[in-house]
């Protein structure tokens, strides 16, 4: 009776296994990689200050609503440089067996109803989803430059980063903003409105496709009729400006804020006093180091230039340096900023400075970074709201430009494969191994 030889058997198992195991990842890869070329603009440095901006903004109820619309307000839109805002309603899935998403038909919502092709069944919180809705339809209506959708997630906790972080893969969003899970309470002082949020900000600043920016509102918008006041703008801003990353992201956002009439915006940039450069955590010879402080600090320089330059004539940026050798003096420098409404700060994440050194000691969320954790913290003695700025970077440490797409679990399967020393026997007919066969 003819049998296969061993070469033969193997290659026959291996062609099946690998067809349905390799063929199917490598084209989800493949299809991702296109997607991603398209999608670059995915940092708020990337995207230019004058041309559309997409969001995706969170909001849990009809307490986010207010401030959302200020800072959206504040951040300038208009017909030359839009903004594309993506409301994502984000709601528990409570007695469902599985999660849902809501697309809602805005002409229907006008009218007073939802799309029935859009909600399968009445979710929980509807009525407030139909106030959130028709908050921004309105601020939308009053306002020239914004394009609004509204969407309803439904989902548990524990998933729900990767909804937010899906929609703004498929919207092409560059910042994604997340309310902090703590708000001003009846005492005047922030408390936990619920601890879950704080896992999916967390979560969402680890997974994000894009910059992501956690707001904490701490009364941004005061009156009932905050269309109203929106459009009356008037806010101070501040930017405190260390260098790095997520700090040129905080600056590129306030470029846009700074165009807008009724925004008074500085920009406060620390220079440590010994020339001590920040400093990036992890791994690497002190010769990598020095060339990626010096590569991220020139474009620190460039990106400060050309905000200056772009802004000489703008009476009301005003930008200020000041030299510190110690947190001590970085706290008494921001101390020193009066009527502040907003401060804008980058997050800051692995990065450590002779300007913060001593305060990290004392900080308790690490979302925030440790400036905005000492901003928010009673010590400060500021009472503005924070909005806080993690620019996306791609993968790893490497260029912030980066489109990398992240080995999947079919691409690690090729290495391993290719990497074992039995892969290469296979196709080895001379060897004593392989001429043996199956009887």
């Amino acid at each position: 009776m003819q049998v296969f030889n061993r070469v033969e058997y193997l290659a026959f198992l291996l062609g099946i296994t690998l067809n349905t195991a390799i063929a199917s990842p490598i084209a989800v890869i493949l299809c991702q990689s296109k997607r991603r070329v398209v999608y670059r603009r995915r940092n708020l440095q990337r995207s230019k200050h004058d041309s559309e901006l997409r969001m995706v903004t969170c909001v849990h109820n009809c307490r986010n609503v207010p401030s959302i619309i200020t800072l959206l307000e504040t951040s300038n839109p208009t017909k030359q440089s839009p903004i594309f805002l993506y409301v994502l309603q984000l709601i528990e899935l409570v007695g469902r067996a599985s999660s849902m998403l809501i697309v809602h038909d805005q002409q229907s919502s006008r009218n007073g109803r939802f799309s029935q092709q859009n909600i399968a069944a009445p979710h929980r919180g509807q009525q407030q989803t139909e106030l959130i809705n028709a908050s921004f339809e309105n601020y939308e209506q009053h306002s020239g430059g914004v394009s609004i959708q509204f969407l309803t997630t439904i989902s548990l906790y524990a998933t729900m980063h990767e909804d937010i972080s899906t929609i703004a893969e498929d919207r092409h969003a560059a910042l994604i903003v997340l309310p902090f899970h703590m708000a001003i309470g009846v005492s005047g002082e922030l408390e936990t409105v619920n601890p879950a949020i704080r896992t999916i900000n967390l979560n969402v600043l680890t997974k994000a496709p894009c910059s992501v920016a956690i707001f904490v509102d701490r009364g941004l918008a005061t009156t009932t009729n905050f269309v109203v006041e929106a459009r009356n703008l008037s806010i101070n801003v501040a930017l405190l400006f260390i260098g790095g990353p997520d700090d040129r992201d905080a600056l590129a956002y306030t470029w846009r804020m700074a165009d807008h009439p009724g925004v008074n915006l500085i920009v406060l940039r620390f220079i440590p006093g010994d020339n001590i450069t920040s400093s990036v955590a992890g791994t690497m010879t002190q010769k990598e180091f020095a060339e990626l402080a010096e590569a991220d600090r020139q474009l620190d320089e460039d990106f400060i230039a050309e905000f200056r330059l772009q802004n000489s004539g703008n009476e009301s940026v005003v930008y200020a340096e000041q030299v510190v050798s110690d947190s001590e003096e970085t706290v008494g420098a921001i101390r020193s900023i009066k009527d502040c409404d907003l401060f804008v700060i980058g997050r800051a994440h692995g990065r450590s400075s002779i300007c913060t050194v001593g305060l990290e000691e004392w900080s308790e969320y690490t979302e925030l970074g440790v400036l905005g954790d000492f901003l928010i913290s009673s010590d400060s003695g500021m009472d503005a709201s924070v909005l806080v700025i993690q620019q996306y970077t791609g993968s790893g440490l490497g260029s912030e430009f980066s489109t990398t797409v992240p080995r999947s679990y079919g691409m690690q399967m090729i290495e391993f494969i290719q990497s074992r020393k039995w892969w290469k026997n296979i196709f080895q007919p001379n060897s004593e191994e392989n001429r043996r066969t199956f009887g």
